[in-house]
């Protein structure tokens, strides 16, 4: 399996210029080389701090796609000490050839704007990768999951690859991301390389903020030529014990 390039950072033009009542908007795509059969993460990046004020509309997208999630959240952009709102669409890519993706149209307290179009060319995986016979399938598994947490309590979990025998390499962690379960805080932790050769292909900080079962449903991701089967993961969260005073 080729090893995924950095995120190619595509920097829109926006359809009706940038003014200062208008939002600034980023547009991220990875990976930069999708194939046929894998997962597209597109993520728009709004120059405003607070998630709860910015609104996406998007387009209709196209048959040969199909939209897995939507999740929106805070993000810090490295040498920007202003705070950014990223909403990320996470797509399955079901055929090869050019995806156009019409405009997205963002909205916040300083304004209205769109993205111009912008088109994604989706591959053939390399040497025939899309034949049965050479598609690798891997089972994951939930590491270190607590038997349950109070409200604002946190716990670190970790996804691994079940027999990972480092024949290919692991995908970047973030085509791993599940979508954050509502009413809780799920927050994707660094990697080391120890952890990566062993398999651990995604690390969490989990902070449950109401009551119930926190779940993250199980997936099944293709990434380039190999199948990767995400199960279940189910955190019973109770309600916090008041100190007296």
């Amino acid at each position: 399996m080729k090893k995924q390039s950095g995120l190619f950072i595509l920097f829109l033009l926006l359809s009706t210029g940038i003014s200062a009542q208008q939002p600034r908007v980023l547009i991220q795509t990875a990976p930069d080389r999708p194939v046929e059969g894998s997962t597209l993460t597109i993520t728009l990046l709004v120059a405003h701090g607070n998630p709860d004020e910015v609104n996406v509309m998007a387009p209709p997208f196209t048959d040969i796609i199909q939209l897995d999630y939507v999740q929106k959240g805070p993000r810090a952009i490295i040498a920007d000490p202003q705070s950014w709102t990223a909403i990320e669409f996470r797509f399955t890519l079901g055929g090869r050839g050019t995806v156009t993706f019409e405009p997205f149209t963002v909205m916040t307290p300083q304004g209205r704007i769109q993205t111009e179009p912008f088109s994604i060319a989706v591959q053939r995986p390399a040497d025939g990768a899309g034949g049965a016979g050479e598609t690798a399938f891997f089972r994951l598994s939930w590491e270190n999951v607590p038997a349950n947490l109070k409200v604002g309590e946190n716990a670190v979990v970790s996804l691994r690859v079940n027999g990972w025998k480092n024949a290919f390499i692991l995908p970047a962690s973030g085509l791993f991301l599940p979508p954050v379960p509502m009413g809780h805080i799920v927050e994707s932790l660094p990697l080391s390389e120890n952890e990566k050769s062993s398999g651990i292909a995604l690390k969490l900080r989990i902070i449950p903020l109401q009551t119930g079962v926190l779940t993250i449903v199980n997936r099944r991701l293709t990434i380039e030529n190999a199948v990767y089967e995400v199960p279940v993961l189910r955190i019973p969260v109770s309600q916090a014990v008041k100190k007296e005073r």
